[in-house]
Formats: C-alpha cells, sequence, structure tokens
C-alpha cells in the first residue's frame, strides 16, 4: 500500500463540529440542484452518455476521496484517503415517476436530501436525474459540511460547468485538482484589518441596542404596531418541530 493511500488529515474544529451535532432530524449536509435543458436534437441517449462519461473519471482529489476513519485509543475521527471508491455508490441514475415535473421532483429531492451521508464512505452523492416531460434533467449534488463548506462547494461547481471555451471535456467537480491557495496576508496587514472590522461594528452597537429596546417593548410600541416579539409568533406549520422529513 503507498503511502498515498495511507494519508490522513485532522479534522479542523468546524469540521468536527459538524460532525458532533448531526441528528437523523437534523442532517447536516449541503446540497445544489441544477436544472438543464438539452439542446436542439439531444435526447435521453444524451442523457445516459452523460452518466457514463461522469462515471468514467476517477476519484482523485481531496476531498472527494476522503473517508472518515476512527482514531486510536477512542481519539476522535480523522480524514483518510480511500483506495477503494465505488463511483456507481456516488454518481446515481435516477428518473421521475410520469408526469414527470415540479411535485414529483420535490417528492424525490424531499427524500433525497432527508437521509444522512454514508460515513464509512467519502460523504458526497452526485443524483442526474431525468424524466421531465420537457425533456430536461436536473443534477442534484450533496455534500457533507464537514467534507467542504457550502461556498467552497457552489465555486467548485461553477468550475465544473464553466462555460469557458475549451476543447477538453467537461470534468465533473469531484475530478477537478484543488485551487491553489492564496498566500496569507501579512500579520501586520491582517492585524490591521481585524481592528478596523471592530471599529465599525463598535460604531454600529448604539442602533442595535436602541432595536433591542424596540424590539423588546414591541406590544406596546404604537409607532411599530406590526412587529412580533421573539416566541410569540402565532401557531402554523411553519413554526413546528423540525423532523427527519423537514
Amino acid at each position: 500500500m503507498t503511502d498515498k493511500k495511507m494519508s490522513k488529515k485532522k479534522l479542523n474544529a468546524t469540521d468536527a463540529f459538524f460532525l458532533q451535532v448531526e441528528k437523523p432530524e437534523s442532517p447536516m449536509h449541503v446540497a445544489t440542484l441544477n436544472r438543464f435543458h438539452l439542446a436542439a436534437g439531444k435526447g435521453q441517449k444524451d442523457i445516459l452518455k452523460l452518466v457514463e462519461q461522469m462515471r468514467s473519471h476517477a476519484v482523485e482529489h481531496p476531498p472527494f476521496n476522503r473517508k472518515l476513519a476512527s482514531g486510536a485509543l477512542g481519539t476522535g475521527p480523522h480524514w483518510v484517503t480511500d483506495p477503494d471508491i465505488d463511483i456507481d455508490f456516488h454518481v446515481r441514475h435516477s428518473a421521475l415517476p410520469q408526469p414527470g415535473g415540479e411535485r414529483e421532483l420535490a417528492v424525490l429531492i424531499s427524500r433525497l436530501h432527508s437521509i444522512p451521508l454514508d460515513r464509512n464512505r467519502p460523504m458526497w452523492e452526485c443524483h442526474i436525474i431525468e424524466g421531465f416531460a420537457d425533456g430536461s434533467f436536473v443534477l442534484y449534488a450533496k455534500m457533507h459540511h464537514a467534507l467542504i463548506d457550502g461556498v467552497a462547494g457552489a465555486r467548485l461547481l461553477q468550475r465544473a460547468m464553466s462555460n469557458k471555451p475549451s476543447k477538453k471535456p467537461a470534468l465533473p467537480y469531484w475530478a477537478l485538482e484543488p485551487e491553489p491557495r492564496p498566500e496569507k496576508p501579512a500579520q501586520d496587514a491582517v492585524l490591521k484589518s481585524a481592528l478596523s472590522q471592530f471599529g465599525e461594528q463598535m460604531g454600529g452597537l448604539p442602533n442595535v441596542l436602541k432595536s433591542l429596546v424596540k424590539l423588546s417593548r414591541s406590544k406596546k410600541n404604537k409607532d411599530l404596531p406590526a412587529l412580533v416579539a421573539p416566541y410569540s409568533a402565532p401557531d402554523c406549520v411553519l413554526n413546528g418541530p423540525i423532523g427527519q422529513q423537514r
């Protein structure tokens, strides 16, 4: 076994936090949903070719080739490189029941999004969903927040879907090489920026305090009759407890 296969990476505090607070009724993954329309003359066979082309790319780059492993003597988990990734498990091809429309898509996505990711594998999935009446298809990408944050995931998908002219075929997001990290700014520049932001926040503190006072007196505030105090919203379907089906 090569050193690459045995590589380890310690979880930072933020990633460990997302793993610790995850529950069946509140999974800690993020996802994107993108709908695409086929070009003129294209059909269902072209969607199948797309799926096959995506599955042909190996998962070789972090973070998508990493999975969780337990530490020795009961220590916390850490990332290890998975040498045997089943691409068919991660890249899935589905079709909506007829008639394929927004309701059928919403039901399927609701079910997929309520299922926590498998911690014994790299914690990401890519679903290509077809069956729409207009011939379009959807790409639903699901990733654990400990593996990648939402902003980084969105940027990665943007790179994968770039419309810049190129003779090379587009690569799926798990096959893209990580972008080089920008150089860290000098320590004095970081300190100066932090002090500047702190000063701006302190400058707005009086307005925040005034707003809090108004909020606490909202029931008796004639200037803001529509303002609702905390924990006094009316009972409705949006104010119920969140379950696994959201």
